[in-house]
């Protein structure tokens, strides 16, 4: 893989009615004492994120340590939170409720971020548009993301810059069809998604980051965070996530698939609508044609199409 992929997925602490407690409370209520970050580990961070806990790990070019550094995190943080406050979890759920009244009236500034939605803006590709902040003081739901992160390539750091609307429109066509495709086996979790796309999860999201050692990138943000306890749902996204990274770097391969209406104008309709019937008809063509143009293996496509 000539890419590093990393990721910053949401997790909620909730109670036993599986109500969100968000880290502020962890600190004012329970007495936790903790400085923006809550957990650290090998190759991970937990931080404050609003009303959620993020992941972040360390970025990687190889798929299965990816994989675990995501799962170690995510066991890390829930047996953390589970040894030491009591009747308190950790999930990984694209919606959670929550007590906005409780967790906002009479409390301090530390609590503000979680009652606004948009606090670092992102960028709406399609329309040019970046999402407004809002105030959700009065909202009881709360989401949970997944986004994916991919570095430039090392001989073009500006590329992603230089190329992000094509881009977008691939990972809309490859990761986030894709992410509606796959089969939860849960008629709750896709419920859960569904109410996530009031504010979240819509298409052509994008922030263009710049990391440590100023390499740069681009983080595709439609995805929820349903994939993160799940090794298979990861390994596909990721492939898929290469898959848009090699192709950009093909001009023709790039121009073909982009002169094609239905991978470019039917994916973002499948995510906006959560349309999982039709969103399984578009990964197909994808598959195909990526497993034609020798992007994707035999067995690789295999795991994708079997996992819808």
């Amino acid at each position: 893989m000539d890419t590093l992929l990393g990721t910053d997925p949401e997790l909620f602490v909730v109670n036993e009615k599986n109500e969100c407690i968000p880290p502020a409370a962890l600190r004012d209520d329970l007495g936790f004492s903790y400085n923006k970050i809550l957990l650290e580990g090998d190759n991970f961070t937990i931080v404050e994120d609003g009303a959620a806990s993020e992941i972040n790990i360390n970025p990687t070019d190889d798929i299965p340590t990816f994989i675990r550094r995501v799962d170690r995190a995510f066991t890390k943080f829930k047996s953390f939170v589970k040894s030491n406050f009591d009747g308190l979890d950790v999930v990984a759920l694209p919606t959670v409720n929550f007590n906005s009244k409780f967790y906002w009236e009479d409390r301090g500034d530390e609590f503000k971020n979680c009652v606004r939605f948009g606090c670092d803006p992102d960028l709406d590709v399609r329309t040019g548009e970046y999402c407004e902040e809002i105030s959700v003081e009065n909202y009881d739901k709360r989401h949970g993301g997944g986004h994916i992160h991919i570095s430039a390539p090392k001989n073009d750091n500006d590329f992603f810059a230089d190329n992000f609307y094509y881009t977008t429109l691939m990972l809309d066509a490859f990761v986030g069809n894709t992410c509606v495709a796959l089969d939860r086996n849960s008629s709750l979790i896709d419920k859960l998604e569904r109410e996530r796309l009031v504010y979240y999860g819509r298409p052509s999201r994008i922030r263009l980051p710049v990391y440590d050692n100023e390499m740069k990138g681009i983080e595709y943000r439609s995805p929820s965070n349903f994939w993160v306890q799940n090794a298979k749902h990861s390994e596909i996204l990721l492939l898929m996530a290469n898959c848009v990274f090699n192709l950009m770097q093909k001009n023709q391969d790039a121009s073909e698939f982009l002169r094609d209406n239905i991978l470019i104008s039917q994916p973002p309709v499948n995510i906006l609508n959560y349309d999982k019937k039709s969103a399984k008809n578009t990964l197909e063509i994808v598959v195909n044609r990526l497993l034609s143009y020798k992007y994707l293996s035999y067995d690789q496509a295999s795991l994708v199409l079997s996992s819808a």
